[in-house]
């Protein structure tokens, strides 16, 4: 039967001559296994939109979750679907499904550790997360989710308080026991407004240092001590920090020297005018 004009056209827009029949290496080719309706059944299984012939909803298998180091079994593949069936045999495929079913497998690297029992020593030891099978695209999204989850605590951190270490009932500032946030954002306002107030108050306190080192500095140089400018080394981190303050020379006289003689001269004085007044003739009464 000769073809119509329309059905051509449906035959040119599906691309049925291309999806049809493979090339066997003989004369007349045979069907192709992956054609146009295999191809959409493999697309909706992908979204997770598994159904039967009869309408029936096809279970989603728990997907599996493999050690570093294990083998991934075939039909499962990183960064691409790969092809399997119900009847799958190896033990670290996912299981489930009828043995003729056809179904998609898909391999997720899990990027947050995790802590493990050693079985030898009984300690807890840190581990790479491992593999997880999937064979839908919103399995393979929620296993995603569940990681990140892990990693960020997304869930504790979308509601959750914060013990106010300056609680104090009888005080009106500091009665509040909790500070309740809802979402990391409210939380980050407050880490950052409390940063910047911190390096305000820390600028306020260098520039009060200084301010009482230079007048210690004027206090000592009006007394009379000879001051000059010392420092101490002292380690912050893996860094040497040297602390610059005023302190004496070594080579003056200090505090003690100069009142020892201000005594000194005070007591010649006084001794002074004692002999003046004894050699003074007395003074005579009227």
């Amino acid at each position: 039967m000769v073809d119509s004009v329309r059905l051509k056209e449906i035959h040119a827009c599906l691309g049925a001559g291309e999806f049809a029949y493979q090339d066997n290496g003989i004369d007349d080719p045979s069907p192709a296994y992956m054609h146009i309706a295999r191809k959409v059944d493999y697309i909706a299984k992908a979204l997770g939109i598994c159904f039967d012939l009869s309408g029936e909803i096809l279970s989603v298998r728990q997907s599996k979750h493999l050690n570093r180091g294990d083998t991934i079994p075939a039909g499962w593949y990183l960064g691409q679907f790969g092809r399997n069936t119900g009847a799958n045999t190896d033990p670290n495929a996912q299981k489930g499904g009828l043995a003729d079913e056809e179904r998609l497998g898909i391999v997720y690297e899990v990027k947050g550790n995790r802590f493990e029992t050693n079985q030898a020593s009984g300690d807890e030891e840190i581990t790479q997360g491992g593999y997880i099978l999937c064979e839908s695209i919103p399995q393979l999204i929620h296993i995603m989710l569940q990681d990140l989850d892990r990693s960020l605590g997304l869930q504790t951190l979308g509601s959750f308080a914060i013990a106010n270490p300056n609680y104090n009932p009888n005080d009106v500032q500091f009665s509040q026991e909790y500070y309740r946030y809802n979402g990391l954002g409210q939380a980050l306002i407050d880490l950052i407004y409390v940063a910047s107030d911190t390096n305000k108050q820390a600028s306020q306190a260098n520039i009060g240092s200084l301010k009482a080192q230079a007048i210690s500095q004027e206090i000592l140089g009006a007394l009379g001590v000879p001051v000059s400018y010392k420092q101490v080394k002292t380690e912050i981190g893996e860094n040497i920090a040297s602390i610059i303050y005023p302190g004496f020379n070594g080579s003056g006289q200090t505090l003690a020297d100069l009142l020892a003689w201000a005594l000194m001269n005070i007591a010649l004085i006084n001794d002074s005018v004692n002999g003046m007044s004894e050699k003074l003739p007395p003074t005579p009464t009227p």
